[in-house]
């Protein structure tokens, strides 16, 4: 019987086969392509109003003592790069492909957005073949980057030039990630099926090459160049339509309409200067006098909905949470810190344990930029249906009632229902992509997902089988 491979052992096997195809760099060089010299700013030059690299990374107050408390510390890293060296073997060292002003790594102090890193998780020998296959068929747009991060891949976008983050950007980036992530993340590249993918968002911080994988010290983050830096319009191309982000600037207001429209706004935004948000009015009109009922419900509703691939999503939610409801930041970091066990138990995949460093760092997400966090993304981020209550008072009964009355005066009569499924002859994504092939067999992979409106991971998977 052949024996298994052990994680270690497939990490060494990936390097040595990216080894062969592509060109292994140093921490530097991909950081130095990352952020292009004259980028950042200089260190101790305060005429130089430019953005820093800033990346987290954990500290024991007691080196020698591996169960001592760990902490959070932020490092600003200039244009030389030199405070890169800090983050060399690091046990857990995490940052972004964005600039940011300040000292902090919040989305209120993000300036450029250099990249968009998908990170491809559950990734094996066969999978990792079928990841290079579907880039090198033009099913997925050639990455800038492969990064080994232990048990997966961080896979890298790098923009020929840097996107400015106006805060009307920030969702569709965002969007555009979302797309590409579903792509990236499919049936043949990881073997966690995709309906347990994870959704990050821009400013999600990854382990750092040169830093430890989850592995341990042996098993360093390594970054391998594969391709050229890439465009919004060229990752538009292979997303769907919803996640493609247009112009930049259909998504800004011209400021002379927004004052017509919104001349409260106006007064107190431009003419006052008043940048503060408004927070959901959570304790007076949702929960009576329980400030912390909004907050205690999500954490019930990750007991119930937390698995393996959603956690740092639900804790990075909770902080939202308590954003929402005014809870200071030392009781949501007890808190969370206090989940961690329970969290690490429902480890499925072997060395993706949870921890309390990936508490610290979920801590990004203290900021009032999220006061305002969305259901829909906490549910597209969680994975956890939170239910609407859209009935207007109304008894649940009533309502569907109701809403039957409406579709059926609508339509005309009581008949609306389709209680014959699909019309025959229309056929499934597999004739249609069979038959086109047979059509046009120089097709792409590219042009049959065109021209059928199906993705290209559907179109590759029913091509592989014929």
């Amino acid at each position: 019987m052949a024996r298994k491979i052990t994680d270690k052992q497939l990490y060494k096997l990936k390097n040595d086969e990216l080894k062969a195809m592509f060109t292994q760099v140093t921490p530097y060089e991909f950081y130095r392509d990352v952020f292009p010299a004259g980028s950042l700013g200089v260190h101790g030059d305060l005429s130089v109003r430019k953005p820093n690299l800033i990346y987290t990374m954990t500290v024991r107050k007691d080196a020698a003592d591996e169960k001592a408390k760990v902490y959070a510390r932020n490092t600003i890293v200039f244009d030389d790069l030199e405070g890169l060296q800090g983050a060399a073997g690091a046990e857990f060292a995490v940052t972004s492909p964005v600039s940011y002003r300040g000292r902090n790594r919040t989305a209120a102090n993000a300036y450029h957005l250099w990249g968009f890193c998908i990170d491809l998780d559950g990734v094996g020998m066969d999978q990792m073949h079928d990841l290079l296959y579907q880039i090198q068929n033009d099913v997925l747009p050639t990455p800038t980057y492969l990064i080994n991060s232990g048990h997966g891949f961080h896979v890298y976008y790098l923009l020929e030039e840097p996107i400015p983050l106006y805060k009307h950007l920030h969702r569709p980036l965002n969007d555009l990630k979302h797309g590409l992530t579903r792509i990236v993340w499919n049936a043949y590249t990881s073997n966690i099926e995709p309906e347990k993918r994870q959704f990050q968002g821009i400013f999600q911080g990854f382990r750092m090459p040169g830093s430890q994988s989850k592995l341990g010290k042996r098993y360093p983050v390594v970054a391998f160049k594969t391709g050229e830096k890439t465009t919004i319009e060229t990752l538009n191309r292979y997303v769907d339509d919803q996640y493609r982000m247009t112009d930049a600037e259909e998504y800004r207001m011209p400021l002379e309409e927004a004052k017509a429209k919104y001349p409260e706004w106006y007064q107190k935004r431009v003419v006052e200067g008043d940048r503060s948000r408004k927070k959901w009015d959570i304790a007076g009109k949702v929960h009576g006098d329980n400030p912390y009922a909004l907050y205690d419900w999500w954490i019930a509703q990750m007991r119930k909905g937390a698995f393996d691939g959603n956690r740092y999503n639900c804790i990075a939610t909770l902080i939202t949470y308590a954003i929402k409801c005014d809870i200071d930041k030392e009781k949501v970091l007890s808190d969370a810190l206090e989940l961690v066990p329970w969290l690490n138990s429902l480890t499925e995949h072997e060395k993706n344990e949870f921890t309390e460093q990936d508490v610290y760092d979920a801590f990004t997400y203290f900021d009032d930029a999220y006061a305002n966090y969305s259901i829909k993304a906490i549910e597209a981020r969680t994975k956890i249906p939170i239910e609407r209550n859209k009935r207007n008072g109304r008894r649940q009964a009533d309502h569907v009632r109701l809403m039957n009355f409406v579709r059926e005066e609508l339509n005309g009569n009581k008949n609306w229902r389709n209680k014959d499924g699909r019309p025959k002859g229309s056929g499934t994504a597999q004739q249609r992509v069979a038959t086109y092939r047979a059509e046009h067999p120089e097709a792409t992979v590219t042009e049959i997902a065109r021209e059928l409106g199906v993705s290209r991971p559907t179109v590759y998977k029913w091509l592989k089988q014929d």
